[in-house]
């Protein structure tokens, strides 16, 4: 009988010692777990010019994408880590920043800024291109009359690393 009580408080002494090596684990991932959430959602806040330390040249043909069934009006801004399709217009005063490709079904007023995580490979597409300035990854380009005058559809970055308009 004594053997048999032995027998029990070893089992039982194995059992708590996994118990604690389970509940340590688990505290640990949560203490990942928590952490992880903030270095997302700073990620996400971080597009634009002053967060681009390296440009690259990435395939743009699949990213993921948000569609917007609205025009922006002047103040409005629109933010997203991968592409962007608009479904209406962007006027001035109205921002789009994307970390893959802009896509407007309409007239591109505003400033769009492509590729806002430094993929050079991005494109900004539109019904109308009007706007006074665009951006694809940390390249800048501002139109002057001249260039207003026509219609472009198309901007990306060319050879030379400067933003084309077609």
């Amino acid at each position: 009988m004594d053997g048999q009580i032995q027998i029990n408080q070893e089992a039982k002494m194995e059992g708590q010692l996994e118990i604690n090596e389970k509940t340590e684990i688990i505290e640990k991932e949560k203490t990942t777990e928590k952490s992880n959430p903030k270095e997302e959602q700073n990620k996400e806040k971080t597009l634009g010019l002053s967060e681009i330390k390296k440009t690259f040249r990435k395939e743009i043909s699949s990213s993921e994408t948000k569609f917007y069934r609205t025009s922006l009006r002047s103040g409005q801004k629109i933010e997203f880590a991968g592409s962007i399709v608009i479904i209406g217009n962007v006027n001035d005063g109205a921002e789009v920043i994307a970390e893959e490709n802009i896509i407007v079904l309409g007239t591109l007023r505003g400033m769009a800024h492509a590729g806002a995580r430094g993929n050079e490979q991005a494109i900004i597409a539109a019904q109308t291109i009007n706007s006074n300035q665009l951006r694809i990854a940390s390249k800048i380009r501002e139109m002057n009359k001249e260039e207003m005058d026509y219609t472009y559809t198309y901007a990306y970055v060319n050879e030379e690393g400067k933003i084309e308009l077609e």
